[in-house]
């Protein structure tokens, strides 16, 4: 890996932590990173995706996200022996997931491929609500979490969808567990955060694959295919430098 990817990758954690401290600017941020991110996104077929998204586009919901985290901070270390706020959290939780969903949506309306149609992401609010549950539960079997994550980002993937199109997420739930708890204990050294993040994120694109050929109901994505309003198989992409 050589030092203009590690510095790269060190100036958008860096940008990312600003972003979050000043709340705001996060917005701007997380797009022109999705826009790196897509364009260092290359399929095994040639195409190369792209991100056209803006942060004024989400800037509201990125400022109610931070915001809706914060508050569910404050209840969670408060003193509620009798559980009277659970209501309150749980209507937070909600909140902060159809914010999520929201940006969810945005992220895929904005990647455009350079060969094949516009992409829509055509899961539903409550089987979002419905794997962010099970997660929280996974958690209690120590390791099972990472089984469920892997379930969620296929479940994700598969409702990503354009026109003969489809997404496929082939990471195994073993991959997803040892792959984390490295990025996570390897993180404990600071210096190592650039190169583990760098390392991960080409990982989890690697696991990615872009399927052709496959039917899909026209109606069924322009009906779903609108933008957010805040205001055959081409094999795994290759993340990397452009040329």
């Amino acid at each position: 890996m050589c030092s203009s990817d590690l510095l790269e990758t060190l100036k958008w954690i860096v940008l990312s932590i600003l972003g979050s401290i000043f709340i705001v600017p996060l917005a701007w941020v997380n797009a022109a990173l999705a826009r790196w991110l897509c364009g260092k996104t290359t399929f095994s077929d040639g195409t190369v995706a792209s991100f056209r998204g803006t942060g004024s586009d989400v800037v509201v919901w990125h400022v109610m996200l931070l915001l809706l985290g914060i508050a569910q901070q404050f209840i969670i270390r408060g003193d509620d022996a009798g559980g009277k706020d659970v209501p309150v959290l749980l209507v937070l939780y909600i909140a902060s997931l159809a914010v999520a969903f929201t940006l969810i949506k945005w992220f895929v309306y904005n990647v455009h491929l350079s060969t094949g149609p516009q992409l829509t992401f055509t899961g539903g609010f409550l089987p979002l609500i419905g794997w962010y549950l099970l997660l929280l539960v996974s958690f209690a079997t120590i390791v099972g979490w990472a089984w469920v994550a892997v379930a969620m980002y296929r479940w994700m993937a598969k409702h990503v969808k354009g026109q003969g199109t489809a997404i496929e997420f082939r990471a195994s739930g073993v991959e997803f567990l040892w792959r984390t708890l490295a990025m996570a204990l390897g993180s404990c050294l600071i210096v190592t955060i650039p190169y583990l993040a760098n390392w991960y994120t080409k990982w989890l694109v690697r696991s990615i694959v872009l399927v052709r050929g496959v039917e899909s109901s026209f109606a069924e994505l322009i009906a779903e295919r609108k933008p957010p309003r805040p205001t055959s198989q081409a094999g795994p992409p290759v993340f990397g430098p452009i040329n």
